[in-house]
């Protein structure tokens, strides 16, 4: 530690060690610029990346939290010799509370709990989950304030991860179920943490699944908090700050109304982040604990107000006495001299320092009087081997006291979570033992005992449970079908396999893959495959496809269009007619298709063919193109077969489209 300290000695002069808080050991010390008591935390071990990392992780993670009920965070410095400045506390830890008190009243724990969540409430706000909510980072000021602190662990909403998936931190007994299966924590773990710190203050030990049914409504509020199945607890920690605000402000109000005195709580200083059982006491008692009332005031945003001071004893009343009166004295009269009394028998003769011994003649001791037996003395001598066969019953019927026996349940194939709620339920603890399976993470693969053995309520039940991450195989080189079956064997089913249109690799080749070899990767994020392709493929028959439709068809198999347009007598606008290169022919990806596509039929011009003979009209329109349509009326003789009127009379008009002709017949003549 001594680079620390010429480091640190420029500004902080360090005092005396208030124990380890995390990763390191706190030592209380002095801000020679500011001139004020901190709190300095630096490195017990080697330091190595990640121990560096964390510091600097604890540092900015409370320095983004600036609330009443979290110890602040002054200054940090990275680097080989990390350290950390903060917030001195004059208080000391749940833990040290825990252990002299051994349980809270309701109305203390309530009130503790609302101001623990209201800074996990903000913490949460601001992205950082604690994920490490025990007694021993919870520290209560004398005057009944609340300080979190120790956010080494801590992780942000965000995905700020610094350890490997999978990977479990906290301290066993406080850790929800999904960080117990390596899932990753969210503000609903700290919920779950925090529900078992208060049933361990209000009961004195952490739950084991064999309490009874809750009855008060702080213990309802508690088994919500600690719910194995995340969706049923508190989703948010200020809805849990809120319930517990209002139960100690009735449980406030209720211990008042009654007269009851307010619970003691002796005080001691200790610094930020000290772990469990190391204090530094103060002289002299605490005052009266401010927590049972300070619900109030912590609803309202405000510190807790200072304890109460007893009011100063009054002062004793002096005896009065009279004024003494002299008068002349006067000569009394001798007291007569008593007889000498013979001395008291005694047992022992006696020794005195002079060495010398003081004998009693048995002949000067009186005659020993016979003892009279009295009721009480018959009572006493009866009573106590009554008292021992009592007793040793009573011993005897606690050391051979067993817990009901009840049948193991069955969760093999469920989820950790609907795992954990049944042995709960069951009264039964788990002993969790995550092993590599093909199966989907956090699956139980098998439990010990079976389902259906009996055993006492309390015994550990051995979950084995599948991880939610695995080893990366290195499948590259090898071809799609084995790299699956690798895969699989090592519980990653989710592929994404995308193609690589190449000619000098073997279709069906892995070339890449993300994440790589050897890497960790949760089962339920995909694997990406880049797999070679055979870039040949036959053109598609899109003829008679309206151009919309067969572009995009062959676009999704990989090659360029162009469009050119024709007219058509029969295709409508905007059909194919015809493809180059055509259909069935082999072409590579990226190679240009080009479509022609139908304009529909083109204009001509419609001849005027009024006065022509029926033969040339009819042959001048189909050879523009038109189909003819013939009428006939009567007409003169002179104008018999020739053209009197046309239907489009002139203009232009689409080439295929109709033409009538009307054609004068005379009247003894039938139309044709």
């Amino acid at each position: 530690m001594a680079p620390v300290v010429e480091l640190l000695a420029d500004r902080y002069e360090l005092g005396v060690r208030l124990g380890s808080g995390g990763m390191g050991d706190v030592y209380r010390a002095r801000d020679r610029l500011l001139d004020r008591p901190v709190a300095v935390k630096v490195p017990t071990t080697t330091v190595t990346p990640a121990s560096a990392e964390r510091f600097k992780r604890e540092a900015r993670a409370a320095a983004r939290l600036n609330h009443p009920r979290v110890v602040g965070v002054y200054d940090w410095g990275g680097g080989t010799e990390p350290f950390i400045v903060m917030e001195f506390v004059a208080g000391r830890s749940l833990r040290a509370e825990l252990r002299e008190r051994g349980v809270l009243a309701p109305a203390e724990v309530a009130t503790i709990g609302a101001q623990i969540a209201d800074a996990l409430a903000h913490a949460h706000h601001h992205g950082v989950v604690h994920r490490d909510v025990k007694p021993s980072n919870v520290l209560v000021t004398p005057t009944g304030e609340v300080k979190v602190t120790d956010f080494g662990i801590a992780q942000s909403t965000a995905g700020e991860a610094l350890t490997e998936p999978g990977v479990v931190l906290g301290t066993v007994g406080y850790l929800s179920p999904e960080q117990v299966a390596g899932l990753p924590a969210d503000a609903r773990s700290d919920i779950y943490s925090l529900g078992i710190v208060l049933n361990e203050l209000l009961t004195g030990e952490r739950p084991t699944g064999r309490e009874r049914e809750p009855v008060t409504e702080l213990e309802r509020v508690i088994r919500r908090a600690r719910e194995a199945e995340p969706s049923a607890r508190y989703q948010l920690a200020a809805d849990l700050r809120d319930d517990l605000l209002a139960i100690g402000a009735a449980e406030a109000t209720e211990v008042a109304g009654a007269g009851g005195p307010l619970m003691q709580s002796p005080v001691t200083a200790v610094a930020a982040t000290v772990d469990t059982g190391v204090t530094v006491r103060a002289t002299g008692a605490g005052p009266t604990s401010a927590l049972p009332v300070a619900a109030a005031a912590l609803a309202a945003g405000a510190v807790a107000p200072p304890p109460r001071t007893p009011a100063p004893a009054e002062p004793k009343r002096r005896r009065f006495r009279r004024p003494k009166t002299t008068h002349p004295r006067v000569a009394k009269a001798p007291k007569p001299v008593k007889p000498l009394k013979p001395p008291k028998p005694k047992r022992r003769g006696r020794r005195w320092r002079a060495g010398a011994q003081a004998a009693v003649s048995s002949a000067a001791r009186p005659p020993k009087q016979p003892r009279e037996w009295k009721t009480r003395h018959w009572v006493a001598v009866l009573a106590a081997p009554l008292l021992l066969i009592v007793g040793s019953v009573v011993a005897y019927a606690k050391i051979t006291e067993h817990a009901p026996i009840v049948a193991v349940p069955d969760v093999v194939d469920r989820d950790v979570f609907s795992a954990a709620a049944a042995m709960q339920r069951s009264g039964f603890e788990i002993d969790a033992v995550f092993v590599d399976s093909p199966r989907p993470g956090g699956i139980i693969l098998k439990q010990s005992p079976a389902n259906g053995e009996q055993r006492e309520q309390g015994t550990a039940i051995r979950l084995t449970v599948s991880r939610t991450t695995a080893t990366v195989p290195d499948v590259v080189d090898r071809t799609v079908n084995d790299a699956r079956a690798a895969l699989a064997r090592r519980g990653l089913l989710n592929l994404a396999i995308a193609p690589d249109y190449r000619d000098d690799v073997d279709p069906g080749t892995v070339m890449s893959m993300s994440p790589a070899a050897y890497l960790k990767a949760k089962k339920s994020e995909p694997v990406e495959l880049v797999v070679a392709a055979d870039p040949h493929l036959q053109v598609r028959n899109v003829v008679g496809l309206d151009q919309a439709t067969a572009t995009a068809q062959l676009q999704t198999d990989g090659l360029e269009v162009a469009v050119r347009t024709a007219s058509s007598k029969s295709a409508p606008a905007g059909q194919v007619l015809r493809s180059s290169p055509g259909a069935d022919e082999t072409v590579l990806r990226g190679d240009t298709v080009t479509l022609t596509v139908s304009s529909g039929p083109r204009l001509v011009n419609v001849p005027p063919i009024v006065g022509w003979d029926r033969g040339d009209a009819i042959s001048e329109l189909e050879d523009r193109g038109f189909a003819v349509t013939v009428v006939t009326a009567p007409s003169s003789r002179s104008a018999d077969g020739t053209v009197l009127a046309q239907d489009p009379a002139g203009g232009r008009a689409p080439e295929g489209s109709t033409v009538t002709v009307t054609i004068g017949v005379r009247s003894s003549t039938r139309s044709s």
